[in-house]
């Protein structure tokens, strides 16, 4: 009889997992992902005014609509937790003084998270070194870069890009 017993006892469980999981509703959402980079005076991309600027002769700009999809969207955010993003202080700075010219940022939000982080000068040297800020701006850029909206853009005449 115990053997049995135990073999119900087993159908029950196991009907009651196939149950529930029948019973559970996923949803299919994929988390939205912004980004906003400015360098002034030379390029500008926002995910979430879907555009990319870049100056293509000195003080002249092109402007297209630009957008990343879901994918892109999430390499982005997995590239910005592997590199600590959310960590990294709100200013990076040069040492041995003050770099001119206006700041440069970065921002990515996505759902809870959001961190916008600010330079000076070239993304070269900056200090805290521990952070890896400048192979996260190139990294979004490239993932831009590789767009159809993005290769549209007449070349410029000041980076060759």
């Amino acid at each position: 009889m115990k053997p049995t017993l135990l073999v119900c006892l087993a159908a029950i469980a196991i009907g009651g997992c196939v149950i529930n999981f029948k019973s559970e509703h996923t949803t299919n959402g994929i988390i939205h992902v912004d980004a906003h980079y400015v360098y002034p005076g030379k390029n500008e991309f926002s995910t979430d005014e879907r555009i990319y600027k870049k100056e293509v002769e000195n003080g002249h700009f092109a402007e297209t609509r630009l957008e990343l999809d879901p994918g892109q969207q999430l390499l982005v955010l997995n590239k910005a937790l592997v590199l600590h993003f959310y960590q990294m202080p709100d200013t990076f700075y040069h040492v041995g003084g003050a770099t001119s010219g206006e700041p440069h940022y970065l921002r990515i939000w996505a759902d809870t998270l959001d961190r916008t982080v600010r330079w000076t000068g070239s993304a070269d040297s900056l200090h805290p070194v521990n952070f890896k800020l400048k192979e996260l701006v190139e990294y979004v850029d490239s993932i831009v870069k590789s767009t159809d909206d993005y290769k549209a853009l007449p070349k410029s005449k000041l980076t060759g890009d």
